[in-house]
């Protein structure tokens, strides 16, 4: 096309050399060599283009390695914590409070039968871990199948005792009496009591 608009061009100027016709040549000549290279560009921005396509991965391919990594974390073994131990709440045993007070045990003194005419009888009261008689300790008691107090008891001193307490049957009438002797213990000493039996006779 441009070799045609040059013969063309070269043509007419031949045939119309006056200067207003050179001067219509040379700007019709600036117009056609404008448009051709704008014609050119607008060619050259249009032409197709190759363009590197990375390869995809396909939708199967996908699915496939997303099922294949669910399978292989479901598959895999997984730890379980066992349960802890429950403790039991076993009752403690609570130790029995030792008692700093001394054991005692009571008794009569002698056989337990006497008379009218000698109506006495010695009570004893004995530390156990030492067997020592108990004097001017606590109170002695001798009671009857009823719970209430029979005869009459008296200390037998604070201290050098030859009996810890005696009993006055005096006011007792003759017969067989079944009692319980009772040691009230203090500070020092643990209480006691013991069944028995006595005799008066007239």
């Amino acid at each position: 096309m441009f070799n045609f608009v040059t013969v063309f061009l070269g043509d007419w100027l031949f045939l119309h050399e006056s200067d207003e016709a050179k001067y219509m040549i040379k700007k019709v000549t600036a117009i056609v060599v404008l448009l051709m290279i704008t014609s050119l560009s607008i060619a050259g921005c249009t032409s197709p283009t190759k363009t590197a396509t990375s390869p995809t991965i396909s939708v199967n391919a996908t699915g496939n390695a997303t099922t294949t990594s669910i399978r292989g974390a479901s598959q895999s073994p997984t730890s379980t914590a066992s349960p802890a131990a429950q403790a039991t709440n076993t009752p403690s045993v609570q130790p029995t409070p030792t008692s700093t007070k001394i054991a005692t045990s009571i008794r009569f003194a002698n056989v337990p039968k006497v008379s009218k005419s000698f109506p006495t009888l010695g009570i004893n009261v004995i530390a156990n871990t030492s067997g020592i008689l108990v004097c001017g300790h606590g109170t002695v008691a001798v009671l009857g199948p009823d719970g209430n107090a029979i005869g009459t008891v008296s200390s037998g001193g604070s201290s050098d005792c030859s009996s810890t307490a005696f009993l006055d049957a005096s006011s007792l009438s003759a017969g067989t009496y079944n009692v319980t002797l009772r040691y009230s213990g203090d500070s020092t000493y643990q209480p006691s009591q013991r069944a028995a039996q006595m005799t008066v006779t007239p």
